[in-house]
């Protein structure tokens, strides 16, 4: 699960940047930040050498709930694209979970970043 936060963008699984779950329903991974923190814009890299319709209908949710109760940031994806930004405006919360609700499926993440403003020159869908 590490992989998804160790600064690699490195879209290519044979690269060692990615992480994945097996095939579950509803499958989640989770970062806990240790402490509150207002976050602004989740980044998540798709994989980029096959199967990026995976995060198809992602999600990320903030919050300090470990279950799945916490606001989500936007909403779902419809097509996956290589890099997705999620606008979360500001909602306070210990965790980041991004999800894939509702089916039997593969997450794979090859890098999710955690901000508190939104980047330069980019824009949250």
């Amino acid at each position: 699960a590490a992989r998804a936060i160790d600064g690699n963008k490195n879209p290519n699984y044979e690269g060692l940047s990615c992480t994945h779950t097996q095939a579950d329903f509803a499958p989640w991974w989770r970062l806990d930040l240790q402490e509150q923190h207002t976050i602004i814009t989740v980044v998540i890299t798709n994989r980029g050498d096959c199967c990026s319709e995976r995060l198809r209908g992602v999600q990320v949710w903030v919050g300090d709930s470990l279950e799945k109760v916490n606001p989500h940031c936007f909403m779902s994806i419809t097509v996956p694209r290589l890099t997705m930004r999620f606008c979360c405006y500001g909602t306070v919360g210990r965790s980041v979970t991004v999800l894939i609700p509702n089916r039997t499926e593969f997450l794979t993440l090859c890098e999710v970043e955690v901000f508190g403003s939104v980047p330069s020159y980019e824009e949250c869908w």
